[in-house]
């Protein structure tokens, strides 16, 4: 489903307080967040050919490759009602 609100990214180095202006942003307008550092750790808990590729990133220390990533985050898309609009919290790592 399209967004028709507010798309919001929110970029900057780690501990710059993404995470904390995404909370603040999220309760504001209600809006539900993508962090890819989340869905990352969370599918690489799962045992499957997917999770097994993101743990061996993760555990690697390297940048999560754009298949993977498209992969991960586009099954949080396809189950999250994005009508109203949502926030991208690190994606673009």
């Amino acid at each position: 489903e399209t967004a028709t609100g507010p798309l919001i990214l929110v970029l900057g180095p780690q501990g710059s307080g993404k995470g904390t202006q995404v909370e603040l942003l999220a309760n504001e307008y209600r809006l539900p967040t993508i962090s890819a550092g989340d869905l990352f750790r969370e599918a690489a808990l799962q045992p499957t050919d997917l999770g097994r590729a993101a743990q061996s990133i993760l555990v690697a220390g390297q940048l999560m490759a754009i298949a993977l990533w498209e992969q991960i985050v586009g099954a949080w898309l396809d189950r999250t009602d994005m009508s109203r609009g949502y926030l991208l919290d690190g994606v673009l790592r």
